[in-house]
């Protein structure tokens, strides 16, 4: 299995510590971690686009995770797994309308969220999304 990277986009520091750490330890590559859901938008428009993206819906910016990916969706076909506390969050629905879209809640089992990147990345795997 080759190493896939994942992108976090998640502004409380402990958290995005902590799931680089994971999601090293279970084997992938964390490319970037941005505070913000216009640093996110910005990067993956000047860099390379990850396979996947770890996305905090309130991130405390004038852009918040549910617009960021949408952003993110209009240029890019790339897996954006939502993580949040609160689940029932206005938008949230709609975001994951998109089949590109999943949920995971906080705090997340490590296998559930191993998991669920694996189902995300599932179609990319036979070459699905535009590179």
């Amino acid at each position: 299995m080759s190493r896939k990277n994942v992108m976090i986009v998640e502004d409380e520091f402990i958290v995005a510590a902590d799931l680089k750490i994971t999601l090293e330890r279970c084997g992938y590559t964390v490319t970037h971690i941005s505070n913000t859901g216009r640093g996110a938008v910005d990067y993956i428009r000047e860099m390379k686009k990850p396979d996947c993206i770890l996305m905090d819906v309130s991130v405390k910016d004038d852009y918040p995770g549910i617009e960021s990916a949408e952003e993110i969706h209009k240029e890019h076909q790339v897996p954006i797994i939502f993580l949040t506390a609160n689940n029932t969050l206005p938008g949230i629905q709609a975001g994951l309308a998109s089949p590109l879209c999943s949920l995971v809640a906080k705090p997340f089992d490590e296998n559930e969220l191993v998991q669920v990147i694996e189902m995300s990345l599932g179609p990319q795997k036979s070459g699905g999304y535009d590179e």
